[in-house]
C-alpha cells in the first residue's frame, strides 16, 4: 500500500514501480465503500500480477474509511511518501494552466498549437487570492497523517522521502525496494527512464493531451504513454523511435483511416513533422516555465503574508507529526521547510 498526498512526487514513483511490473494505479477521489469496490475490482482483474494499492486522497473522519482500512491486509508493507512541504506548496501553483484546447490541430502543427500558460505565476503571485489552493488543493496534498489515522493498528511501514526517488536516485532506490518487497528489479536498459524527469503533470503540455492532428486522409492521436516499455512497443508499430518531451512519453495511434498500413513516405513525413514539433514545443515550454512559481517565490509570499503563513504552518505541523516522530532526520534534511520554520520563529515569536 502506497500512501501519499498530491504534489508529493508519488506519480513518478508509481511510474517506476510500473516499469518493474508492479501493477498500481490512482484510485481517484472516491472514499469508503466506493474505494473498496475500486480496490476489489482492481485486484481481482489482475489476480496473477504483483499488485499494489494507492491511497492519496482524504475526507476527514469519514466513517466507512475505518472499515476500509481494517479490511486491507495486515501483513503487507505500507510505503509512506513525503516531500519537503514547501516544494509541495510550490507545486500546487503549477497545476492550474490556461486551458487552450482544440478538437483537432491542422498542419502545420506549430502554427496552430498554443500551450497556454500558468494561471498562478511569478508575475501575479503577490496580487492573486490563493484561498482556492488552501481550500481545494492542500487538503489532498497534506493528507498522509489523516489517512494513517484510519488504521487502528500498528503497520509495517517504510518512509520514503521524495528526494530518494529523484532522477539521480530513483534507480538505486527502486532496486533496494525491489529486494525488500520482492518485485522485479529495474533493468539496466530502462535506466534512462529512471534518470529522466518522470512526472508528466509538472509539464505545461499535459493539459493539451490527447492531441489530434489532421492529415489529408486520416488523423493521428497523441496521448500519454503509460510506461517506457509499453510505449516503446506501441510507437514502434509506426516509427522506429520513441517520442519523448518534458517527462512525457507519447503513445501515437492512427484514427479515421480505413487502411492502417502506412507507406514509408508517409512514415518519414510524419516522423520529420514530429521532430520539428518537439523542437518547437521544447522552446515554448522553456519560455512558459520562466513564469513558474518555485520554492523561493512562495517563501517570499509567506514572508509578507501572515494569514497564509499561519494557515500553511498549521496544516504542515498536523501532517508531519508522524514523520517527525519516526524520522526527524528526514524533516531536518528539507532545505526549504527549514527556511520556513526559521522564518516563522523570527517573524511570529
Amino acid at each position: 500500500m502506497l500512501i501519499s498526498g498530491h504534489a508529493n512526487a508519488a506519480g513518478p514513483f508509481m511510474s517506476c514501480l510500473y516499469i518493474c511490473n508492479v501493477n498500481i494505479v490512482w484510485a481517484g477521489l472516491v472514499q469508503g465503500v466506493q474505494r473498496y469496490i475500486f480496490y476489489f475490482n482492481f485486484l481481482i482483474s489482475n489476480i496473477n500480477r504483483y499488485n499494489a494499492l494507492h491511497w492519496g486522497e482524504i475526507i476527514k473522519n469519514f466513517p466507512d474509511n475505518y472499515k476500509l482500512a481494517a479490511l486491507i491486509a495486515k501483513d503487507c508493507y505500507y510505503l509512506i511518501f513525503f516531500r519537503d512541504p514547501i516544494s509541495v506548496f510550490a507545486s500546487c501553483f503549477g497545476y492550474d494552466l490556461y486551458k487552450v484546447k482544440n478538437d483537432c490541430v491542422v498542419l502545420p502543427i506549430t502554427d496552430n498549437f498554443n500551450l497556454g500558460g500558468y494561471i498562478f505565476n511569478k508575475k501575479n503571485i503577490f496580487s492573486t487570492n490563493i484561498d482556492c489552493i488552501f481550500n481545494n488543493v492542500l487538503p489532498n496534498c497534506f493528507c498522509q497523517k489523516d489517512i494513517l489515522d484510519y488504521f487502528l493498528r500498528k503497520l509495517k511501514t517504510i518512509i520514503i522521502d521524495s528526494d530518494t526517488t529523484s532522477k539521480l536516485n530513483a534507480f538505486s532506490t527502486i532496486t533496494k525496494l525491489s529486494k525488500i518487497l520482492n518485485f522485479d528489479s529495474p533493468r539496466l536498459e530502462d535506466r534512462f527512464f529512471f534518470e529522466s524527469k518522470l512526472s508528466p503533470f509538472s509539464s505545461p503540455i499535459w493539459q493539451r493531451l490527447p492531441l489530434r492532428i489532421q492529415f489529408k486522409e486520416f488523423n493521428i492521436e497523441i496521448e500519454f504513454g503509460s510506461g517506457w516499455t509499453n510505449t516503446k512497443e506501441l510507437s514502434s508499430n509506426i516509427f522506429k523511435k520513441v517520442f519523448y518531451l518534458d517527462g512525457i512519453v507519447f503513445n501515437i495511434s492512427i484514427i479515421n483511416k480505413i487502411n492502417q498500413d502506412l507507406n514509408q513516405s508517409e512514415i518519414s513525413y510524419m516522423e520529420n513533422l514530429f521532430n520539428n514539433f518537439l523542437e518547437d514545443m521544447e522552446l515554448k515550454i522553456k519560455n512558459i516555465k520562466k513564469d513558474k512559481i518555485m520554492e523561493e517565490d512562495v517563501l517570499n509570499l509567506l514572508r509578507t503574508n501572515l494569514n497564509y503563513r499561519n494557515r500553511l504552518n498549521n496544516i504542515i505541523k498536523n501532517n508531519l507529526s508522524y514523520i517527525r516522530q519516526h524520522h526527524p532526520d528526514i524533516v531536518a534534511s528539507w532545505k526549504y521547510y527549514q527556511e520556513f520554520e526559521k522564518m516563522c520563529e523570527e517573524l511570529d515569536s
